[in-house]
């Protein structure tokens, strides 16, 4: 079994949100702190909230200080441009993409030929329906997914 551990970043802080609500959290402790506590794990999930509401990563500097204390780390949030996916990749092992496979299939496939095994999908998933743009938008009934 593998436990990734996650570090969600709201305006510079990593939080937990309340019900995915925006300004809505639990204030969790200093990022690179957490990073530093992590620092053990062969993989950590790292999450741009503002990044994926805004549709473009807004934590790449961040995330770059938090993976020098880090094994591993993968970046997602705001990933929809092969330029996006650069950046998340300067900063991390590995860029995670959901919404875009979604909303621009032939970019996605771009992405996928041109990033190989470092671009990641996730489905984030809300009762019936795979979600995107920071869980605001249904972009798929998970029966077709």
């Amino acid at each position: 079994m593998l436990i990734i551990p996650s570090i969600d970043l709201e305006e510079g802080r990593a939080v937990k949100r309340i019900r995915g609500i925006r300004g809505q959290y639990l204030f969790v402790g200093d990022p690179l702190e957490l990073a530093r506590r992590f620092s053990a794990a062969p993989l950590v999930h790292i999450v741009d909230l503002d990044g994926a509401e805004a549709g473009r990563p807004m934590h790449v500097e961040l995330a770059r200080r938090l993976r020098a204390e880090l094994k591993s780390c993968q970046l997602g949030g705001g990933l929809r441009s092969l330029e996006a996916i650069e950046a998340a990749l300067s900063a991390c092992d590995y860029a995670v993409v959901g919404t875009l496979p979604f909303v621009d299939r032939a970019l996605f496939e771009e992405a996928a030929e041109k990033f190989g095994d470092r671009l990641v999908v996730s489905l984030d998933v809300k009762g019936d329906y795979v979600m995107g743009a920071g869980w605001r938008v249904p972009l798929m009934e998970l029966d077709a997914a």
